[in-house]
């Protein structure tokens, strides 16, 4: 239809006409500007900047070792925390975890951008504000480039940790992914060590601060460092502390392959010198490697049994507190999926080795079977050329799926890989569940 006037109303624009000002921000401390709201108003104007925000609410700071006082958290936390610090009267804002419906962009509303009466009130909406129990003093960053630091400059801040008046200490790291077995030589080695020495006593000396650990989505570059010390703090095998990392301290964490192979060698040192089994006495000082302890690195292998060394890879990811999404490898090792609480498996094209399928009646392409204390839900003849149809199937895999929800259990959708068929279930799982359209759908699950 043409329109009959020239005056263009800004009910049907998506991003209205704006003037300079709407750019200023009122308090120092405001993170969003009238234009920054307007913007986010039009989903369709800018997705990677939607991404952005998203990634930041998934990733938000979290407690990952409530007894260290540790933290992890993204490049936006450390941004904002540094803005917002000097505020009095903030309110705590719980924590939530990342795969919550509570905790996303997804399924919010228009922002009013009228309101002048707290410019504030959109910043809380759009970020996680962090507002640590104790204040961060320790930061460390993780950096894709990043050199070590220093042995000397590890051992410079562990001496000045008795200081009544200690500054705010910020350090790069390498990235997760950038460690090689070829790089562990003596003086790496030590440094990771130390490293995680450094952390840990830092909690002992000043018990009123805090330490974050951050990168800039949250948890790419982070993973390698942060399990490195909790292997070290909690004096627990590599495995054990991916599960406890998942399901008790809830944070998400990405390892590459060489992250798992070089840790897997590195936990025997990280342990026989966790403060768990050594003398307290010695805090101030760096820990230095016997020969003995570094030869073993290399000598001693990880269990053959062991599903990290299986899997080669991450975890499958938690979309939404009932629903993960992974790969065929994920749904081959049971024994994994026991540890993360999954009792249904959603295969979507590809059929499992250790499970008997038992064909349903009227519908040759849909099987089931119970199996070790598993139901499994088979869609046969779908394979991953992008032709076969999938919207038949779909409506049953839903009802699988709502089930599960509705005993309050958890099921894995898998396909070969995890990127397209199954990604496509869970992308219509979270439409279902979060009552939004397939873009916003799409957001989350990528993210």
């Amino acid at each position: 239809r043409i329109l009959e006037t020239t005056h263009v109303t800004n009910d049907i624009l998506g991003t209205p006409k704006m003037p300079l000002n709407t750019l200023d921000k009122p308090l120092p401390e405001q993170l969003a500007s009238k234009f920054d709201i307007a913007s986010f108003n039009n989903w369709d104007k800018d997705l990677l900047y939607r991404e952005r925000l998203e990634t930041s609410k998934m990733s938000s700071a979290t407690c990952v070792d409530q007894e260290t006082s540790l933290w992890c958290g993204n490049a936006t936390d450390y941004e904002i925390y540094k803005v917002y610090r000097p505020r009095n009267g903030t309110k705590s804002i719980p924590q939530r975890e990342y795969y919550s419906p509570e905790n996303t962009i997804v399924t919010m509303e228009k922002l009013d951008t009228s309101d002048t009466s707290d410019p504030l009130k959109n910043d809380s909406k759009l970020f996680n504000i962090p507002q640590p129990d104790k204040p961060w003093i320790l930061f460390i960053r993780c950096l894709e480039n990043a050199n070590f630091p220093s042995l000397a400059t590890v051992e410079s801040f562990l001496q000045g940790l008795d200081s009544k008046d200690l500054s705010i200490t910020e350090f790069t790291f390498p990235s997760s992914g950038s460690i090689g077995l070829g790089s562990l030589n003596l003086n790496s080695v030590s440094i990771i060590l130390n490293v995680c020495h450094l952390i840990f006593e830092f909690s002992s000396m000043r018990v009123d601060n805090a330490s974050l650990i951050y990168c800039s989505d949250g948890y790419t570059e982070s993973s390698f460092l942060i399990v490195a010390y909790l292997i070290y703090s909690w004096d627990l095998p590599l495995e054990q502390v991916l599960l406890k990392l998942h399901n008790v301290s809830q944070r998400p964490f990405f390892l590459f392959p060489i992250d798992l192979q070089v840790l897997g060698h590195l936990q025997i040192l990280l342990r026989e010198y966790s403060p768990r089994r050594r003398n307290k006495t010695e805090s101030l000082t760096s820990l230095e490697i016997d020969s003995e302890t570094f030869s073993k690195i290399f000598l001693t292998k990880p269990p053959k049994d062991s599903f990290s060394l299986q899997l080669k890879g991450p975890l499958p990811s938690r979309i939404l507190a009932h629903l993960y999404l992974g790969s065929l490898e994920h749904a081959q090792c049971p024994s994994l999926l026991k540890e993360l609480g999954i009792q249904n498996i959603v295969s979507v094209g590809e059929a499992l080795s250790w499970a008997a399928l038992t064909r349903n009646d009227g519908d040759n392409s849909i099987t089931t079977t119970e199996k070790d204390g598993f139901r499994v839900f088979h869609i046969d003849n779908l394979a991953d050329n992008g032709q076969d149809p999938l919207l038949a199937p779909l409506e049953h895999i839903l009802e699988f799926i709502d089930d599960v929800y509705k005993r309050g259990e958890k099921v894995l959708v898998h396909c070969m890989v995890g990127v397209s068929r199954s990604a496509t279930v869970c992308i219509a799982e979270t439409m279902k569940r979060l009552q939004c359209d397939v873009l916003r759908a799409y957001l989350f699950v990528r993210v």
